[in-house]
């Protein structure tokens, strides 16, 4: 056993995020030396030498890009000789009422065309030849008619496979591809739901990304991922990150002179509105996702470790095949050389060796862990799903069970810890300070501060905010903004200020975004006297400083980025951290697994993370790290299942063959057998829910053995205790049971076939908890679990009683029945009694009542 574990972990053991190539290979050269058929082995596997052609593509692609940047003037000096291209108004464009060209559109900002855009009139004669308006934006109604000329903002994928293609694969592989078919494009499909603003009929709204049309005219800010290509109309301090597309670092600065805009960037600092000129396969994005494909997803630390141990098991399993099928042909061939001798041959001859070959092969499948990859997909599936049902967007399989494991979570407090939705709760004017409890503060300023100071704050507020009242179509007001914008502005409208009053008062001059290095956000704005005002709001300690008359709160993201990275390597922790800010993505990359929040949550912190929390609820959070921990224990449970009924099938075989000279099982019953363990057993156990019980565990800590003492001690009971069963029914069962007459040995086989699945489908029932005695606890509630052992026991009925022929059995009387189910049943009894065995240093036998009770530590959750 400690052989196993430490050659698991010397050759399978890789960190549990991004495992390198080395290691995916090794596994790989280690599995292929037992299965050959590459359809036999794991599926969400990386095609590595795809993968690298996928990133020569990328690169490719991105030294165009960078190189058509950088050689963009010397091309219009070029081509200002050389004809231009014309491109005509079709009737169907002048019919709709519009002056402009798609293509032609599409090429002004993907190629930064300056030219272009000044004959064009700039960005104010773009907006005319559209149709759009800077402040009313487009019409809705004119939507299908935008979409058919200007195209739909969506990119090319990759076509889905038809359904004939699927049962193809299905022939090869039955169960895996069934179920892993339409299940992770749904999930995708959840993924790709990205909102954006605009304004539209006169009014700031929020849509999909995949609604936008040319002209819409979009709001960014920072942390925005830009849905579309398009001309910057005005903006504050606008920085680009581009090296998505061009594989530079350095961000861009947009400015009128440079108003270009791709779709696929992002928005790294400041805020701007944007016209729409180019949606889909039309943008620059578009045309760069059409180069890519699919390289397949890493493997999860899980399916790594599993299979190191399928390697291992495969390779006894064939031992004992090669070795049974030896061992009968040589019992054969002496037989025969003693009886009619070697010289003469019959026909039932060569079926009996061809019977003896069926029978090694079949070993050789039922020692093949195919159910370990249907577990491990049917766990993930199953709790992606029900993490789905719990507002938890999955993006990663390996984050469900890698959260299982995780031992510390940082966790970002505001829009997590908190519920996002913030509040004034006091406020200091003036020297006056006021709680902000009830409707009447306005009421209360009023009697202790001068109006003309009440004004000058309102003004501030109104002024100095990145945050916006819309109306709705039911003339109700909302605040659209980050949460703390929303809660200063709402206080402002709760004073009774006349927002448009005071906004159309004013013309700002300058405006300064908030970002986390400055940690402040400033308005220049010019007063009708012909005066200016500055106003300024932030960080405490900035603002202080600047005045002159008065399976750590506040951090950099270097900070965050330096805690996270020192967690893990000096303190070998699994690290988890949520977060819903841009400053928080380089720590959620940096994160074993990343959750970001999916409400306020920035499209930089949800593309750097491995779990989206749709509801922005730090209880979604624990669901996460509850489903994580189900998932690597309901693996555990079913590699202990299976693990007993392979010792104790490739062991009965073996030694009958040595002794008896035939092997009691027969090919049919052992596929039986095989489908019990790997399709119905993985189905039964790997979709067990998670309870309460798990989070007073430790967390799995990396490099601990997947296969536990408490594990090891279940196995060798529970197999010691059915091979000694199987074993004196074969050796002693006509004498034990009475049985006589010529078809004795074909009801001791039976017996033999019929017990020792009772005893699978019992021990299956005791697999459900691998140290706890009360095994039935929440089982009603698992309909799968009833319906997978159901659907056990009843197909075994029919096998025995009507299947004689084809499954080489008799049917047994009641007697026999009732002798088959309690010597299955008699499982549970033995299961009591190893968990009451203590294994390990400092572990006491189990209780009824569950697992001990831990002490509060680190590693709770």
């Amino acid at each position: 056993m400690e052989k196993l574990d430490r050659y698991l972990q010397e050759n399978f053991d890789v960190p549990a995020k991004n495992p390198s190539e080395e290691a995916q290979r090794r596994w790989r050269q280690a599995v292929g030396t037992i299965v050959k058929n590459r359809r036999r082995r794991f599926r969400w596997v990386p095609d590595l030498e795809r993968r690298s052609l996928d990133k020569a593509k990328v690169r490719s692609t991105q030294e165009k890009i960078r190189v058509a940047l950088y050689v963009q003037q010397a091309a219009l000096i070029f081509s200002d000789g050389a004809k231009k291209k014309e491109y005509k108004l079709t009737g169907d464009i002048i019919k709709a009422g519009y002056a402009i060209n798609p293509d032609e559109l599409a090429l002004i900002t993907s190629k930064h065309d300056s030219k272009a855009l000044k004959m064009h009139g700039g960005v104010d004669g773009i907006s005319i030849k559209v149709r759009s308006s800077f402040d009313h934006g487009i019409y809705a109604s004119e939507l299908d008619t935008r979409q058919n000329i200007y195209g739909v903002n969506r990119y090319a994928e990759k076509p889905s496979r038809s359904f004939w293609m699927f049962v193809w694969d299905a022939l090869q592989d039955m169960t895996l591809i069934i179920l892993m078919s339409l299940q992770f494009k749904e999930l995708d499909n959840e993924k790709k739901k990205i909102f954006i603003h605009v304004t539209r009929d006169g009014r700031r709204q929020k849509i999909s990304i995949y609604d936008l049309v040319v002209g819409d005219i979009v709001h960014l800010s920072i942390g925005d991922q830009v849905p579309a290509d398009g001309l910057c109309i005005h903006g504050y301090s606008l920085l680009i990150d581009e090296s998505s597309l061009s594989g530079e670092s350095d961000p861009v600065y947009v400015s009128q002179d440079k108003p270009f805009i791709l779709a696929g960037t992002k928005v790294q600092d400041g805020s701007a509105k944007m016209i729409v000129t180019a949606v889909g396969m039309r943008t620059e994005w578009g045309k760069l996702m059409s180069t890519l494909s699919e390289g397949g997803e890493d493997e999860t630390p899980l399916q790594v470790k599993l299979n190191g141990v399928a390697t291992i098991i495969g390779k006894i399993g064939l031992v004992f095949a090669i070795l049974t099928f030896l061992v009968l042909l040589v019992r054969f061939l002496i037989d025969k050389g003693m009886t009619v001798g070697l010289l003469k041959w019959y026909s039932t001859d060569a079926l009996t060796i061809v019977n003896y070959f069926a029978t090694a092969v079949t070993i050789i499948v039922v020692a093949v862990p195919e159910g370990l990859p249907l577990a491990v997909t049917l766990s993930l599936a199953f709790a992606m799903k029900k993490l789905m049902n719990d507002k938890a967007l999955v993006r990663h399989l390996s984050a469900c069970e890698t959260m299982g494991s995780a031992g510390t979570i940082c966790t970002d407090k505001t829009g997590t810890l908190t519920t996002n939705h913030m509040v004034v709760d006091k406020i200091w004017i003036s020297e006056v300070s006021k709680s902000v409890t009830s409707n009447t503060i306005s009421g209360e300023l009023n009697s202790v501060v001068s109006s003309s100071t009440l004004s000058l704050l309102l003004q501030g507020i109104f002024e100095n905010t990145s945050a916006e009242v819309v109306k709705e179509k039911d003339g109700k007001q909302t605040v659209l903004g980050t949460p703390t914008e929303r809660a200063i502005l709402e206080f402002g409208l709760g004073l009774k200020g006349d927002h448009d009053a005071e906004y159309r008062a004013c013309t700002k001059v300058k405006v300064e975004p908030f970002n986390s290095v400055k940690k402040k956000m400033a308005v220049l704005i010019s007063l009708p006297n012909g005066t200016s005002r500055w106003f300024c709001k932030g960080a405490s300690e900035i603002i202080l400083q600047m005045c002159d008359m008065m399976v750590m709160a506040r951090s950099l993201p270097l900070d965050k980025h330096t805690l996270v990275t020192n967690l893990r390597g000096m303190f070998d922790e699994v690290v988890s951290v949520t977060g819903d800010g841009t400053n928080d993505a380089p720590a959620l990359h940096e994160a074993d697994i990343g959750l970001a929040m999916g409400i306020a949550g920035t499209e930089v912190a949800k593309e750097s993370a491995d779990v989206i929390v749709l509801d922005d609820n730090f209880t979604t959070i624990i669901n996460v790290a509850r489903w994580g921990r189900a998932v690597y224990i309901n693996i555990q449970k079913f590699v202990q299942f299976q693990l007993t009924v392979n010792i104790v099938a490739l062991v009965i075989n073996f030694v009958s063959a040595c002794i008896i000279g035939s092997a009691p099982l027969t090919a049919v019953q052992l596929l039986w057998v095989n489908m019990i363990m790997d399709t119905l057993g993985a189905l039964a156990l790997a979709t067990e829910p998670p309870n309460d019980e798990m989070m007073k565990r430790p967390p799995v800590r990396k490099g601990e053995s997947f296969i536990t003492k408490f594990m090891w001690r279940n196995i060798m009971g529970q197999s010691l205790y059915q091979l000694f069963v199987l074993g004196a029914l074969m050796f002693g069962g006509e004498r034990l049971l009475n049985i006589k007459g010529a078809d004795s040995k074909s009801i001791i086989n039976t017996l033999i076939f019929n017990s020792f699945v009772f005893c699978q489908v019992f021990n299956e029932i005791n697999s459900r908890e691998m140290q706890k005695i009360n095994v039935f606890r929440g089982i009603i509630s698992n309909w799968i679990f009833i319906a997978v052992i159901a659907a056990t026991v009843a197909f075994q009925v029919v096998i025995i009683e009507f299947l004689g022929t084809f499954a080489s059995t008799v049917p047994l009387n009641w007697q026999h029945w009732l002798l088959s189910v309690g010597l299955g049943s008699i499982s549970l009894i033995v299961g009591v009694i190893l968990k009451c065995i203590p294994v390990g240093s400092g572990e006491t036998s189990a209780t009824p009542n569950g697992y001990r009770p831990l002490a509060n530590g680190p590693d709770d959750i």
